[in-house]
């Protein structure tokens, strides 16, 4: 492998759906929850859904998806409008749900890890290195100011980006 990967941030995925759901980010979801809402998901190739559907394996649950989309967006949207309900990272539609538009809740037994990526070859660029620290900060200021509540900032390799510090 000629790429060098270390996570910044992880949290859990979660269940969207309409406002009047009455889904709470302090009431994690069981994945049995995912059998009785009419679900609209990220492709199959996705990340999120290889996560979703290892976890469902696992538990010897069915994954029944109405529509497949490629843009976390469209499907926020959908369940804006109470057509479907989603499962992603609370990032892709926190906006939504700060506004009203959508309740949500995490889904019990699911993780999904946000990855700096570099290449193992070439040292790390300072403009890359500063990228990071940056981003730092700012997903650090999205989790205090309650923006971003379901993740968690991963500490820091030493030195930043280090792909040594492996």
């Amino acid at each position: 492998a000629d790429m060098f990967s270390w996570p910044f941030a992880r949290e859990p995925l979660c269940l969207f759906g309409p406002a009047d759901a009455g889904l709470s980010l302090a009431e994690p979801q069981p994945l049995e929850r995912l059998t009785q809402v009419p679900l609209w998901l990220p492709l199959r190739s996705t990340t999120i859904r290889l996560i979703l559907e290892a976890r469902l394996a696992a538990a010897r649950l069915q994954l029944h998806s109405m529509c497949s989309a490629t843009s976390p967006a469209l499907l926020v949207s959908a369940v804006s409008r109470g057509e479907a309900w989603t499962v992603l990272p609370y990032c892709s539609g926190a906006r939504e749900h700060q506004a009203g538009l959508v309740s949500a809740a995490p889904l019990q037994g699911t993780v999904v890890t946000w990855n700096f990526v570099s290449s193992r070859n070439r040292p790390l660029p300072a403009a890359a290195a500063a990228f990071q620290s940056v981003w730092r900060e700012t997903v650090q200021a999205q989790i205090d100011d309650g923006r971003w509540p379901t993740a968690e900032l991963i500490p820091a390799h030493e030195p930043l980006g280090d792909p040594a510090s492996d």
